[in-house]
């Protein structure tokens, strides 16, 4: 008898089973599904903007240089190199913290300096005020120097054009 039993229930099961399933060819939309996994975000869920920072600075090949290392790297020199569009520039970063356009006569660009283990550029549109235009991330590699945004999510320039 308990087999019985047993069998009715395994058998009414698979029924109730089989009833919630679409058949192949049939118009029935097949049973909910869970939403598609999107793309994740730069900024993961559950981290706060200084480890978000960290683990982007971790990944970027080549070491970052502190100020120091910045200001003895550049002042004085000529900084050539190409943005992501494969645009090339030469500029001098004067010892007076002042650039220029190495690549057209030397001709004034603006002003330069380091803050916060940046590179600064100020602008001759806002050289009279305290307003930084950009300021950028140096790390050192192999084959050059990399550039990267404030908050390390691009590459905006670097000294390596090969690629």
């Amino acid at each position: 008898m308990w087999s019985r039993i047993a069998a009715f229930t395994l058998i009414a099961g698979l029924a109730a089973c089989a009833a919630r399933m679409p058949t192949i060819g049939s118009n029935e939309p097949p049973p909910e599904t869970p939403p598609p996994i999107t793309e994740p975000t730069k900024d993961w869920e559950d981290w706060g903007p200084e480890e978000n920072q960290a683990r982007r600075e971790a990944a970027i090949e080549g070491r970052r240089l502190t100020t120091t290392q910045i200001d003895s790297a550049f002042r004085g020199r000529v900084m050539r190199g190409c943005y992501p569009n494969g645009e090339q520039f030469a500029e001098f970063l004067d010892t007076d913290g002042r650039f220029y356009n190495a690549a057209d006569n030397n001709a004034f660009l603006g002003q330069w300096g380091v803050s916060e283990d940046r590179l600064c550029f100020k602008y001759p549109a806002t050289a009279d005020r305290a307003e930084i235009n950009s300021c950028v991330a140096v790390f050192q590699t192999a084959r050059g120097f990399d550039f990267y945004d404030a908050d390390l999510t691009d590459k905006v320039a670097s000294t390596n054009c090969s690629n």
